[in-house]
């Protein structure tokens, strides 16, 4: 199948996911309030960074070796399931051990929501394993149905459950996680047990591993800002209107770059595969230059826009957030060649590039948000607006150096090449 079919596949059946998505912050946000809004964010963002932890980089160590013919996609399967229980089995010997009062204290949560957060995490993470495979061995149906799955099945959770205490919203997560993780093991028909003997798994875990780790920087980093950010605006719990207010400006900026972020897996996982890197080059200065168009579009429209559709879709009571939102949608830009910048690094075998550029970013938005005196939404979008900008630039200054493409093509401000076919040989 042709990238360009891919690509509009995923667009289509991804906007399930996101569209569920939103409805969930909708419902959620009319129900509760900010308040309501700022807990459940954060406590997602928590499952996602344990999950993160847990990933170790494996999804994108997972397609690159697989399309590499350096790895067994049923071997994978296997490995993901025991790996993932081993993961649940270690998050709940701390749990019965006896968890620290000082960690419930720090992350603020229940001790039976903490117990939720393990499973959620684990159930999490065995998807994200699943989820990687099928994109690298299964039709790009089966992809797209096991990627937007949980957060249909987390929306239609939340229309039909209505809990009193916004803190069961919990029980929500995890139940979505785990039947997605159930559904994703029926549509690769995992086998649990494999005959091949420990050696030669042990080799290809080392394989997973060495490549993994540099993949792990980045999503742990993402991971790691996202449940700070929310930590510190919600002061402990006593604020949590601030981290309901920044988790609506984070939902915009994920619509306004909705394109690139459905289907950068795919893009990935072909540009993985090509061995003309010509062509591969072709497509990213394409790409490149339609997210400028993008970002500028968004921008300018966004910052009009942004008051009234949060005032008529979220409520009067969010309209405290439009300022951090204002402030994100500059970032559009950086973000999406970000985005970009990593798929393509990645492709061609520079993962410890990418990790540099989400460790600039973390490093610069946690060292601003440590800071006593900043914590409100708008604060936390200066600081993430300055850390998308300087990842970009680190990451496009290694994109330039490594190929034949003017550094404007790089970033998609070439404007001479909206009238002319260009045709790029790589140096890579």
């Amino acid at each position: 199948m042709r990238l360009k079919k891919k690509i509009s596949i995923t667009f289509l059946l991804q906007s399930l996911g996101v569209s569920a998505t939103a409805l969930t912050k909708i419902i959620i946000a009319q129900r509760y309030g900010p308040e309501g809004q700022g807990y459940f964010s954060y406590y997602y963002s928590l499952v996602n960074l344990l999950s993160g932890i847990g990933l170790f980089g494996f999804p994108q160590a997972f397609v690159y070796l697989i399309n590499s013919k350096k790895l067994d996609p049923e071997w994978s399967k296997s490995f993901s399931f025991y790996y993932s229980f081993l993961v649940g089995l270690v998050g709940f010997a701390v749990l019965c051990i006896g968890t620290p009062a000082y960690l419930l204290e720090l992350i603020d949560l229940r001790a039976m929501a903490f117990g939720a957060l393990i499973i959620a995490s684990s159930a999490t993470l065995l998807n994200g394993l699943y989820r990687a495979i099928s994109l690298a061995t299964q039709s790009i149906y089966i992809y797209n149905i096991i990627s937007f799955a949980s957060p249909v099945i987390l929306c239609l959770i939340c229309v039909i459950w209505k809990p009193l205490d916004y803190q069961n919203l919990a029980i929500g997560i995890v139940l979505a996680a785990i039947i997605n993780s159930c559904l994703s093991s029926i549509f690769l028909k995992v086998k649990i047990f494999s005959t091949e003997n420990f050696k030669i798994n042990l080799i290809r875990i080392k394989k997973a591993v060495s490549y993994g780790f540099w993949s792990f920087i980045p999503n742990i980093s993402i991971g790691l800002v996202t449940a700070f950010t929310y930590s510190i605006l919600r002061q402990g719990g006593i604020a949590e209107a601030n981290a309901g207010y920044f988790s609506i400006s984070l939902l915009f900026i994920s619509f306004s770059t909705l394109p690139l972020s459905l289907i950068t897996p795919v893009i990935f996982n072909t540009w993985s595969q090509q061995n003309n890197s010509g062509s591969m080059l072709n497509t990213y200065v394409k790409l490149s230059h339609f997210g400028t168009l993008i970002a500028l579009v968004g921008c300018g429209l966004g910052i009009f826009l942004v008051e009234p559709v949060t005032k008529v879709v979220f409520g009067k009571a969010f309209l405290a957030s439009v300022s951090s939102t204002q402030i994100l949608l500059v970032s559009l830009f950086a973000v999406y060649k970000s985005q970009l910048l990593s798929a393509a690094l990645l492709a061609v075998g520079y993962p410890s590039k990418v990790a540099v550029g989400q460790l600039i970013k973390a490093i610069l938005i946690i060292s601003i948000m440590s800071l006593g005196f900043l914590n409100s939404a708008t604060d936390a979008a200066i600081a993430w607006c300055l850390g998308e900008f300087c990842s970009m630039l680190y990451m496009s200054i290694v994109f330039y150096k490594n190929t034949n493409l003017p550094l404007l093509q790089v970033i998609g401000l070439h404007i001479p090449w909206l009238f002319k076919k260009i045709n790029i040989k790589n140096n890579l």
